[in-house]
């Protein structure tokens, strides 16, 4: 299923080192793991420390996680790390995950613009660079559900 919105990188294009999708072996491996928790259209993309990112399509601010100083291996449940999700129109909704402690800029019930801070790219993990989850979803069953559907992302032409 693709999006019904179409968006942003969530990183400047200079700053991306490179983009992980369907290759990400902890995308399927997550999923073999939970079963109905799919990231197989989520996009990793690694960068340096503390590049800003930027939120990918206007939306509103559902949730921040902002308090996890460690990159310590937790239970499936509580792998979420320092994050914000954004609602979208058409009941879309964008993560934006592995931020730096602290490292988000926006507030809860924020309504935000295409191109505004979200925040900054946490700790390097992959070869000395911020790996920065970024997936758009729809929910199956309603939340706290973690039972979504992950979308193929319209990206915008630039």
């Amino acid at each position: 299923m693709e999006t019904r919105n179409t968006y942003a990188y969530p990183i400047d294009e200079r700053d991306i080192v490179r983009m992980l999708t369907t290759e990400s072996e902890s995308h399927r491996v997550f999923k073999e793991k939970t079963g109905s928790f799919d990231l197989s259209k989520a996009v990793d993309f690694l960068c340096k420390e503390g590049t800003p990112i930027k939120a990918a399509f206007e939306g509103k601010v559902v949730k921040i996680k902002n308090n996890v100083r460690s990159k310590d291996i937790l239970p499936l449940e509580k792998q979420d790390d320092n994050h914000v999700i954004i609602r979208h129109l058409h009941d879309e909704f964008s993560i934006y995950s592995h931020l730096t402690f602290s490292g988000a800029k926006i507030s809860g019930g924020q309504i935000v613009n295409s191109d505004d801070l979200v925040g900054y790219s946490g700790r390097p993990d992959y070869d000395g660079l911020s790996c920065v989850h970024f997936m758009v979803y729809r929910f199956l069953a309603p939340p706290p559900s973690r039972d979504l559907a992950s979308l193929e992302i319209r990206w915008k032409r630039v």
